[in-house]
């Protein structure tokens, strides 16, 4: 495996896992971050990668690289790629071992004997992946033991492990991918139902402008100084509806109805010569103002 940051990956101590499907980076990332593995992206001018960790060492060790224990995917390909050099703090076989006791895909039994000593000779039951995994690729250099909680294990189960592994993570990364595909029809469902409320929308937005011409033509005789008041007030207002053409936003067009019906209001009792106190209280008798959208009944 190539990188663009570091000295090449030796794929003499490389895990390759080909896959029969495509993968989707975002949803198996969310996946991976979810079972607890790190994720570290290094970028520069020629691109960026992204590599996953079961734990960080604290500091690097010398002639130790950054991606030593690491998982890298390789979605184009349906590849995922296990970095099996150990460094002093972290073995990583050691750490798919604790993943999988914990999620109770193989048993303690598997691994250790009734009076809690590990094993000579492993007992981790094999699965069949076939349908999942295309061709696993062991590096010449790939070491038969690994670490584990308590020492090295002397036997190879590091394919049985890699098997149970992929198995684990596709498995939580197909549950993902529903859940993500649920949510974007549940989005696209929502966004379908806004769209045929605003076709509903449509009549009131005729109606404010309906009012609009109203306006005018109540302050056409307005003394200069009034009528300039409410041209203002009636050109904002009318500017503002010009935008909500294309925002149409509810909540929007009901604070413009408020500001229409209100101007509205105004301009029909100074017309009327209505007293100073029907401005206050704000009777509506007699007047034709706009209803505002029933926002929780909205269909």
């Amino acid at each position: 495996m190539n990188s663009i940051f570091f000295n090449k990956i030796e794929d003499a101590k490389c895990i390759k896992i080909y896959l029969h499907e495509k993968i989707d980076e975002k949803v198996i990332n969310d996946t991976l971050i979810k079972l607890g593995l790190i994720s570290l992206e290094f970028a520069n001018s020629k691109g960026s990668e992204k590599y996953y960790y079961f734990k960080l060492a604290y500091e690097f060790e010398r002639g130790k690289k950054i991606t030593n224990s690491s998982i890298k995917l390789d979605a184009e390909n349906s590849c995922i790629y296990i970095d099996d050099t150990p460094t002093y703090s972290v073995d990583i076989f050691g750490e798919i071992e604790k993943l999988l006791l914990y999620n109770k895909i193989i048993d303690r039994d598997e691994i250790y004997t009734k009076s809690g000593s590990r094993m000579n000779n492993h007992e981790i039951h094999e699965i069949d992946v076939n349908d999942i995994i295309k061709e696993i690729e062991f590096g010449s250099r790939v070491e038969s033991a690994y670490r584990g909680n308590d020492g090295y294990t002397t036997y190879n189960a590091k394919e049985i492990l890699t098997k149970h592994f992929i198995k684990f993570i596709i498995d939580k990364y197909k549950e993902e991918l529903s859940l993500s595909k649920n949510n974007s029809k549940n989005k696209m469902k929502k966004e379908k139902v806004k769209e045929l409320n605003i076709e509903k929308l449509n009549p009131i937005i005729r109606k404010c402008e309906d009012k609009i011409i109203e306006i005018k033509d109540i302050i056409k005789d307005f003394d200069y100084s009034d009528k300039k008041t409410y041209e203002e007030l009636t050109s904002k207002v009318e500017n503002d509806l010009k935008e909500l053409e294309n925002i149409k936003n509810v909540n929007k067009i009901n604070e413009i109805i408020d500001e229409i019906n209100k101007i509205y209001r105004n301009a029909y009792n100074k017309k009327n010569n209505v007293s100073s106190l029907s401005y206050i209280m704000e009777t509506d008798e007699n007047i034709d103002l706009i209803k505002k959208i029933d926002i929780e009944n909205l269909e």
